[in-house]
């Protein structure tokens, strides 16, 4: 997994003490506009080697982004399949602007053909956002996943207690409550235990790998509202 995930409100206090620390010790720097920092994400997105519909998607969300209201539905820009460098390991890519910063999951939505040629549509959830604090209003996750073979299916139970789970309790048993003053040490412990807790409780994440001919695979994402995003095929590229 590549990002960090804890509660979501304990990472914007974490960061806000962090900033206001490293502000005291280094002195008042100007640091760049929140706004400054998305659109040159949106730019550094403009540039990959994506489809045209993906850049017509980046685009729109930048319109998004600009119009000045806080739209509250997500906008998946791009999802596909990769390698890591050097690994034999499956994660998917989602690239997703997310206004108010309150996703929940993504959505698998499978369409193959039984031994009779009838499609067969197949779709799970995954709410792999529960406990993350990396969500933000631009951002590009990866997250490890299971190519699928026709018996294997999400496990519910496992999700639910994963959804449910109280990390925050856990990892502060584990370092002891937060001090009355900030303390940046403090802070990043918490955070270290959170992610390797967090990493060693995600369930497994089904899905097929797409192919033209047999198995079409897309995604949405959709946040704790019950906002859903725009549909996009899974782009698997760069696994086949």
């Amino acid at each position: 997994m590549n990002h960090i995930c804890s509660t979501k409100n304990k990472n914007a206090y974490v960061l806000f003490l962090y900033i206001i620390i490293s502000l005291l010790l280094t002195g008042c720097k100007k640091s760049p506009k929140l706004g400054d920092y998305h659109m040159k994400q949106f730019e550094r997105w403009s540039r990959l080697p994506w489809a045209a519909d993906a850049k017509e998607r980046i685009q729109y969300a930048i319109d998004t982004y600009k119009n000045k209201t806080m739209d509250r539905t997500p906008i998946l820009i791009y999802a596909g399949l990769g390698k890591p460098v050097g690994s034999e390991e499956i994660k998917i890519y989602l690239f997703v602007l997310d206004e108010d910063k309150d996703l929940l999951g993504f959505t698998v939505n499978e369409v193959s053909p039984d031994p009779n040629g009838t499609p067969v549509a197949l779709e799970e959830d995954y709410p792999i956002f529960a406990h993350c604090p990396a969500v933000a209003v631009a951002n590009g996750y990866g997250f490890s996943i299971s190519a699928r073979n026709d018996e294997q299916r999400k496990d519910e139970r496992l999700w639910v207690d994963h959804v449910g789970t109280d990390f925050d309790s856990q990892v502060k048993k584990q370092i002891g409550p937060e001090p009355p003053e900030p303390s940046v040490d403090w802070f990043r412990e918490y955070d270290d235990r959170m992610f390797e807790l967090w990493k060693s409780s995600v369930p497994p994440i089904y899905i097929s790998i797409p192919d033209s001919d047999k198995i079409n695979v897309k995604i949405h994402v959709y946040d704790k509202a019950g906002n859903i995003s725009n549909t996009v095929e899974l782009d698997a590229s760069r696994v086949n």
